[in-house]
């Protein structure tokens, strides 16, 4: 059993068809090596982009064109620790609605309980539509 489970994670793991997206997703595939280390999957990935990563080259960009010419502030906020809750704040500020605060409260929900309740799907959405944004 365990043999086709781990060859099935390698098909979508090492998978070129596949884009492996996800906010400091590295961090989630070293959970999951050290949850599971004798699933071999895990260790091995392939196009994979990692939001943080992303964000942190290009936030600041996005950030400095969009604000107003009359600001008097000429640094550049530090993005170094930016939360997704964060993130998602700053994107739905700068396409022009008043920021939000993404509800964490399903974070730690049982997401693998099906059907998923209509919170889990918000949440899930709502992060898909700033994640997208972003890319």
């Amino acid at each position: 059993m365990e043999n086709k489970l781990n060859g099935c994670l390698q098909e979508v793991f090492l998978s070129k068809a596949l884009l492996k997206l996800g906010y400091q997703i590295f961090s989630d595939f070293e959970r999951l090596f050290a949850s599971y280390p004798t699933i071999t999957a895990f260790s091995s990935v392939s196009r994979v982009v990692d939001v943080y990563t992303l964000t942190l080259t290009v936030l600041p960009e996005i950030v400095k064109h969009s604000s107003s010419s009359s600001s008097s502030s000429s640094s550049t906020p530090n993005y170094k620790n930016l939360s997704l809750s964060t993130l998602c704040s700053i994107v739905h500020r700068l396409s022009g609605g008043k920021g939000l605060v993404m509800d964490k409260s399903q974070q730690c929900s049982d997401w693998h309980i099906r059907p998923l309740t209509t919170a889990q799907v918000e949440s899930s959405l709502f992060i898909y539509i700033i994640v997208t944004t972003v890319l």
